[in-house]
């Protein structure tokens, strides 16, 4: 549910004091941003793996059918579990796009 990609760039772009234009063209990545809703029993385990890997570069899946390719990301992730009752969590993950 709620998943998102975001083309990033690192191309320069700058513009002088005489209105030219350079433009630099570099690499491009994508940041992405996912909610996943979980049983309660999933939470915990979900919440270790997230923190195992939080400062290590790591491909992120948000979704495995083929028309979702633009959610396949490398990247470094961060989230937030919630509790919003006694029976579900809920995920929200955002992934910096790493080249």
């Amino acid at each position: 549910m709620g998943r998102k990609a975001k083309p990033k760039t690192y191309s320069y772009i700058a513009t002088d004091t005489f209105g030219n234009t350079t433009i630099k063209r570099r690499k491009a990545t994508t940041d992405m941003s996912c909610t996943a809703f979980l049983d309660i029993e999933e939470a915990s385990t979900v919440l270790e793996t997230v923190q195992s890997v939080l400062d290590v570069p790591c491909v992120w899946i948000a979704s495995e059918c083929a028309i979702y390719d633009g959610l396949t990301v490398f990247g470094l992730g961060s989230g937030e579990l919630t509790y919003p009752d006694s029976s579900k969590s809920e995920l929200s993950l955002n992934v910096l796009g790493l080249i």
